[in-house]
């Protein structure tokens, strides 16, 4: 599972990958309780859901959508990590 990608979430202030591993994660989960409950080819198909999902959130990332309102002099409209709104650390 990607759990790693919440982490990064806050680490790198981007809120793409805290959708992003929250969905992988829970798809992946959902997918190996199916499979533990018997069900054929849970965790297989799940994962490949898992795959498109993240094809998806990345392509969407990629797109703008996941971009705050732009702010003066930053272009992605984030601010990133250990800054505040007046720029000091």
């Amino acid at each position: 599972m990607k759990l790693h990608f919440i982490p990064f979430a806050w680490a790198i202030n981007e809120r793409m990958f805290f959708w992003l591993g929250g969905l992988v994660c829970g798809l992946g989960a959902t997918g190996l309780l199916a499979g533990a409950l018997g069900v054929a080819h849970a965790a297989e198909a799940l994962a490949v859901l898992s795959g498109l999902v993240m094809l998806i959130v990345i392509t969407v990332y990629a797109r703008g959508r996941f971009a705050l309102a732009a702010l003066p002099g930053n272009r992605r409209g984030h601010q990133g990590a250990g800054t505040s709104s007046s720029g000091e650390l």
